[in-house]
């Protein structure tokens, strides 16, 4: 599971929410992305990231994640909005988000957010290995009848 993080504005504050997921998820591959043309540029090139998480500071940056809206088809969308007011929410509705929330409130939930989703991941995966079935190399016997 690939999660995407676009901040350009707010380093400190993606700084700690990446710190709070690193905690949280080891091992987790986190791609952090600084300019909406960087992540524009990523996104045309490979297939969206698994997870989206956004971090603007100002209605600004809001306005040119909303650009890229098609290029996030297929990808779970964590909104971190920079204010309360009606118009950020009703931009963040055109993403249809998994999760929105705002950055005067606790990190806390996206960072639990990304957590479930990384472990409903190794759950499914877990049950399409069928190693995770055998672990030995001795396989049942199956009657012919």
């Amino acid at each position: 599971m690939c999660v995407a993080f676009y901040s350009e504005k707010s380093e400190n504050e993606g700084k700690k929410l990446v710190a709070r997921i690193r905690d949280s998820v080891p091992g987790q591959k986190i791609r952090i992305l600084r300019k909406v043309e960087t992540l524009a540029g990523s996104l045309s090139h490979c297939e969206s990231p698994d997870i989206a998480l956004f971090l603007p500071a100002d209605k600004e940056e809001l306005s040119s994640i909303l650009r890229l809206k098609k290029s996030l088809e297929g990808s779970r969308i964590i909104l971190i909005l920079p204010d309360r007011t009606v118009e950020s929410l009703k931009s963040a509705r055109a993403l249809s988000p998994l999760l929105t929330c705002f950055r005067d409130g606790d990190i806390t939930e996206p960072v639990a957010v990304v957590a479930r989703l990384r472990n409903e991941e190794l759950a499914e995966t877990e049950v399409h290995n069928p190693k995770s079935f055998w672990q030995g190399r001795e396989f049942p016997y199956v009657s012919p009848y």
